[in-house]
């Protein structure tokens, strides 16, 4: 009996054949799915890290020119008063201090967004300066709250 095989018939092996494919097909657009997921997370971050560097950047270059205008950012000069918004930036001023304000401004509208959501504010007490930038970061986090950044320098007197 050696020579005696049991044969399966064809419909039997197409059909097994068949159950097979369709389950690897599933499994890998369940794999193709979660890559393009893990893809656009991936996206939404950088954006948020992008906006991130764009106003810690214009924070130190507005801590760069207070320091090479320290008699005005002593006297107050570069005091905001409250938050500013990128899409109201303030008229043109004749003093450093306003236009260094205004060139802030305009590099957070640009690197961040022209909108009501990018704000800034800068507040200085005895020689320490805080400047402070707030934009809403909902598509890079999950959650609609504004992302505060906030950026001490110290002006000695």
């Amino acid at each position: 009996m050696k020579g005696h095989r049991t044969q399966i018939g064809r419909h039997a092996a197409a059909g097994s054949s068949l159950i097979e494919v369709l389950i690897a097909i599933l499994l890998l657009s369940i794999a193709v799915f979660g890559m393009a997921l893990t893809q656009a997370t991936v996206l939404r971050r950088l954006q948020g890290s992008q906006q991130r560097t764009t106003a810690v950047l214009a924070g130190l270059s507005l801590g760069e020119a207070m320091r090479a205008n320290r008699v005005a950012a002593l006297r107050g000069e570069y005091q905001t008063h409250g938050m500013r918004c990128a899409s109201v930036v303030p008229a043109p001023g004749d003093s450093l201090a306003q236009r260094d304000l205004r060139a802030w401004m305009d590099a957070l509208g640009q690197g961040i967004g022209d909108d009501d959501d990018v704000c800034g504010q800068v507040h200085c007490l005895e020689g320490v300066c805080q400047v402070q930038v707030s934009w809403n970061d909902a598509r890079a986090e999950g959650t609609p709250a504004p992302s505060p950044l906030i950026i001490e320098l110290g002006i000695a007197p």
